[in-house]
């Protein structure tokens, strides 16, 4: 997410709750990127609660992404605690940060789909829904970046679902909706 060959305004970023050392995944390279700026901020901000997010500027990250926005993601437990819908919350917390910050284009990994454990399928299901809430109200875009090869084959294939407009505009007008960074 970090390697991303377009600029964003924003990247939302799956945090710790406590900020006493960086995670793992991409949290971790968020923060080897930005600079040990932002672990100092992150200190300073306190815990997040789940489902929640605040927002620290890029650091180091890149001279055109001016924030990053860290939500809490809860772990998936075999939906037993409501796991959906504050992964939902993750989403529309961060997003509504984007929005009081006026942000034009925000890139945002797979919540959950990582080290917490939520099933690809469910996960995406749940950031598609909380990003088409934000696309129809607000002059939004958010791109879903990828990082897990099986993630991004499945998310590939539901591109594949037959259009009504002909093969050869559909060709002209294709655009993947997923971007790989890796």
């Amino acid at each position: 997410i970090v390697n991303l060959p377009f600029f964003v305004d924003a990247i939302i970023c799956p945090a710790r709750r406590e900020y006493t050392e960086t995670g793992t995944g991409v949290d971790g390279v968020v923060h080897e990127k930005a600079g040990p700026e932002l672990l100092g901020r992150r200190k300073l901000q306190g815990r997040i609660g789940i489902g929640k997010a605040r927002e620290t500027p890029s650091f180091g990250l890149s001279s055109k992404t001016k924030f990053l926005i860290h939500t809490v993601s809860p772990a998936w437990d075999e939906g037993k605690h409501n796991e959906e819908m504050v992964l939902k919350e993750c989403y529309t917390n961060a997003l509504e940060i984007a929005i009081r910050l006026k942000c034009k284009t925000v890139a945002v990994p797979l919540l959950g789909a990582g080290n917490l454990g939520f099933p690809p399928k469910i996960a995406h299901r749940v950031a598609i829904a909380a990003f088409t809430e934000y696309c129809e109200q607000y002059d939004i875009t958010i791109y879903l970046v990828v990082l897990d090869e099986k993630v991004y084959d499945y998310c590939n294939r539901l591109q594949r679902v037959p259009s009504k407009v002909g093969k050869r505009e559909a060709k002209k007008k294709k655009k993947s909706a997923y971007t790989k960074d890796g």
